[in-house]
């Protein structure tokens, strides 16, 4: 009842998870259909309560760019290097905003494509593996209220390694050294 509640009267997308001792299939879907995002039981397993937290609390990975694994495809050609950096740090905060917005308007295929054009530009810095899960999410990311909770979770993410390679981008050009 409270679910439904909170979902009907309140209009609220807030994760909610279900804990009971009692593991029969009709409980479990009665929650879901009430509402609920998951359905655990007594006594939780570890391994299913952090899956679960992971699902709807993912955290970032630090991210830090990797300069010699892009020396490294760029064969030492600082000038391919500069350009790279300048092009990241000018390009990334404006597709971050267009894959905010796009994921508000529930615009799944510019979400898609957004997110699958970000992956190259991660995969270059060495930072892809801060950003593999919600990457891999919104590439193939499905409209429903369940998966608009966790693609906000996603867009935080990838926001926050956006901002924090930018950073590091617009540092290591003002210091090439």
């Amino acid at each position: 009842e409270t679910t439904r509640r909170i979902r009907e009267d309140l209009k609220c997308e807030v994760p909610i998870v279900a804990l009971s001792a009692y593991s029969h299939i009709q409980e479990k879907q009665k929650c879901l259909e009430a509402g609920m995002d998951a359905y655990l039981t007594k006594p939780v397993k570890d391994n299913d309560l952090f899956e679960t937290l992971e699902m709807y609390a993912p955290a970032a990975e630090p991210a830090t760019i990797d300069m010699d694994y892009l020396k490294s495809i760029a064969n030492g050609n600082t000038e391919y290097i500069e350009s790279v950096i300048l092009k990241v740090a000018d390009n990334l905060p404006r597709e971050i905003e267009e894959l905010r917005h796009a994921v508000y308007e529930n615009n799944e295929e510019k979400v898609n494509m957004l997110a699958h054009d970000m992956k190259t530009t991660f995969a270059v810095l060495g930072v892809s593996h801060a950003v593999a899960e919600p990457i891999r999410f919104l590439e193939s990311w499905k409209v429903s209220p369940k998966n608009l909770i966790k693609a906000g979770k996603m867009l935080e993410i990838v926001e926050s390694v956006g901002a924090e390679v930018t950073f590091q981008l617009l540092d290591t050009f003002a210091n090439p050294n």
